[in-house]
Formats: structure tokens, sequence, C-alpha cells
């Protein structure tokens, strides 16, 4: 989550884009893909970091050529239900909070927001028995408050695919099998993975082109553990219950999801193990621009990003993290939110927004937290009610 996220890191990245645009348990945790994954002795070596003077045409078609593939894939998969859009609105929170379950319903009520998103701490048993606890007592206070849970555990780049999915694996179907009995059907399987150094060198880039991503071992160890935790939350369905697994992306890192999606790596080659989620999930923080026209390195200047992801994946899309810049006063907080909000939910049936949650619901002015605000709070208050 965006907890660590500095209002310095936030300046360099606005600048860099700006520039850039200008310029442009019950079941086996063997790895069903393990006799395809590559060791780390035998990683193909990292790709080259180019910045965004030097993404040319090559790399542009490369990514097109990716585009191309996931419509194809989507394509072919059964068509989803469409999204309903009763969680439209939601907030963040994290499963260390002080606040009691019913101030937190308080909260959730004040401003209609009807979804709650809480991270895990990874999958330490007593983090994830506190999110059972607010699960239960949410419950109890408001059914209609649905909890979406995001696993937010790293990867290991010094052992190989099949053994980071392994854990990953193990982890997150025991977090299905604490969370699921209490209503809890939606997990998303790590949180900003593709925007770990190790595997995206540069974060001031718009991650929108495959050579601005690092190959080899740390990309293999990445792509191992989400579909470890895909696997496991879509495993643990049955007759009675069907879990969704989502993966999440931020600034325009369509390189990154277009290649998880197609088993694709940064160096090029095919081939690999494919990721295949049930929820597109995105953050989208002011600094990068909006998701419906935003400014990218190799694909142009106003990428509709959101309308890319609901034709390439075809799969319901909820933004997951969205705010303004933390160092922002109340009424520019306040601005932002209201032309933010009125573009996203403007797009929300054309695009398939299932939900979106801003972050976070507490913490202070430095951290995001909403309630210090009172003039974003009241126009989130206002926006909902008068946009049911």
């Amino acid at each position: 989550m965006a907890r660590h996220r500095s209002a310095a890191a936030a300046a360099v990245l606005a600048v860099s884009l700006t520039a850039a645009c200008s310029g442009v348990a019950d079941r086996a945790i063997d790895d069903p893909a393990s006799a395809e994954a590559t060791d780390a002795s035998t990683a193909p070596q990292p790709t080259e970091i180019v910045t965004s003077d030097e993404a040319g045409a090559g790399d542009s078609g490369a990514a097109l050529g990716l585009a191309e593939a996931s419509l194809d894939a989507a394509a072919s998969d059964a068509a989803d239900a469409g999204p309903s859009f009763a969680h439209f609105y939601g907030g963040n929170a994290h499963w260390d909070y002080d606040w009691t379950a019913q101030q937190i319903a308080d909260h959730l009520h004040q401003t209609s927001m009807t979804t709650v998103r809480f991270d895990t701490g990874g999958y330490d048993p007593s983090h994830v028995a506190k999110v059972h606890d607010f699960a239960v007592q949410l419950a109890a206070i408001d059914p209609s408050i649905k909890l979406f849970v995001a696993i937010d555990a790293g990867f290991d780049a010094t052992v190989n695919e099949a053994t980071n999915y392994a854990t990953a694996y193990a982890g997150a179907l025991s977090v299905v099998q604490a969370l699921g009995p209490v209503g809890v059907t939606d997990f998303e399987c790590g949180n900003e993975l593709l925007s770990d150094p190790r595997v995206f060198p540069v974060a001031t880039l718009a991650g929108d082109l495959p050579s601005q991503y690092a190959g080899g071992a740390p990309w293999q160890a990445m792509r191992g553990t989400i579909r470890g935790m895909v696997d496991a939350v879509k495993g643990a369905s049955d007759a009675g219950v069907t879990y969704r697994a989502a993966v999440n992306f931020t600034i325009a890192q369509i390189a990154a999801s277009d290649m998880l999606w197609n088993g694709a790596e940064p160096d090029g080659s095919s081939g690999h193990p494919t990721v295949r989620w049930d929820i597109t999930t995105w953050h989208n923080y002011e600094v990068y621009g909006s998701p419906f026209h935003m400014g990218t390195n190799g694909h142009g200047n106003s990428f509709d990003l959101m309308g890319y992801i609901a034709a390439a994946y075809g799969k319901p899309i909820m933004i997951t993290e969205w705010n303004s810049n933390p160092e922002d006063d109340d009424a520019t907080k306040t601005a932002f939110s209201t032309t933010w909000l009125t573009e996203a939910y403007a797009h929300r049936q054309v695009d398939g927004i299932e939900s979106t949650m801003i972050y976070q619901l507490g913490g202070g002015a430095p951290d995001f937290g909403l309630f210090v605000f009172p003039g974003q709070t009241a126009e989130l208050t206002t926006f909902a009610a008068s946009h049911p």
C-alpha cells in the first residue's frame, strides 16, 4: 500500500513523467509450470533500461505486439458476468489500525462508502487474525460492508520461480482459509510488486514499455509469487463460494500486465508461465496523471489506460488506491477529488470499473489520511450521495 509513498518521490516522478510526455493445505502446492520455470542460475540477464528519450519505435512496436496478444487471449476467454457497482465507493485501512470496527463503520457510513480494503501484513497469522476480527465485527454492524483484502507479501529473488510459487501458494491459501469463512471473497495477490526496484529499476518511468523492466531471476521470482497467490485463491473456490483473485499495477504499467498475462519477459522471450487474474486492479495518484488520459513514455500524452486494460483482459476493474499528492492542502485535494470522481463515475460502465478505494481512511496529513481534510471528506460525501 502507499503508506510509505513520499512527497519527494512523487515530485521526482511528476517531473520525470512531464519531461517524458513532452518528448514522446487441500491442494498440492507444486508449481504446475515448474518444468518451464527458469532457475536463477540460468536466467536471462536483465534487459537494458532505456530512458524516455531512448524509447523508440521498436520498443513501442513490441508493446503493441503484446497488446494484440492480450486482446486475442481475452477474446478467447469465457465472458465474465458484468461488474456490479454496489460497492463503487470505498477506502483503505490497515490490519494494524487502532480504530474499532465501529469507528471504521461510522466513517464508511459518513461518506457512503461500502467497501474497505485491508492489507494482511503478509502471511503472518497474527496479522491475518486482526483482519479476521475486523471482518466479523463489521459484518455484525452492517452486512452490506464489503471487505477487500490485499495479501501484501513479497518475493525472494534468491530462489527460483517454483520455490516462490510454493511459498506464495501456501501462504495465500492460509489467508483465504482464515478469511473466506467470514465473508471475504476478493483477494489482491501482492501489493505493487511490479514496482519493486528489482524488476522496475527506474521508478520515474511510466511502465508502459517492456524495456523499462529488469528480467531474469527477480522477474521470475515475482511472477512465481503472484502465480502462487492467484492459484491459491482460485483453488480455494468450491461449489459453495467463488473467490476472485486480483493483481495490481500502478502508473501506466501495461507492459508489465501484458507480459504477465501473455507469459512474456522483458527480454522479449515468450512461452513462459502466464498469470490470469479475475479482477484487474490499479493504483492511481495525482502525480501519475488521469487514468483516462495519462502521459506515457511510448503510448502518447493522452493514453486511455482504463480503456486499454478493460479491452486487453476483459475483467472487472478496481482502482484500489487513489488520491491527490500527500503534500496538497485541503482545497487542492477537494478540487482533485471532484475531477477524479467525475471521470471515474462517467467511465464505470463503459470500462467496467467495479470499485474505487481512496487511500486512506486513517493517518495524518502527510500520510493521505482522509478525515483530517474536512473539505475533501465533504466532497466525497456529497459526490457519493448525488451519484449512487
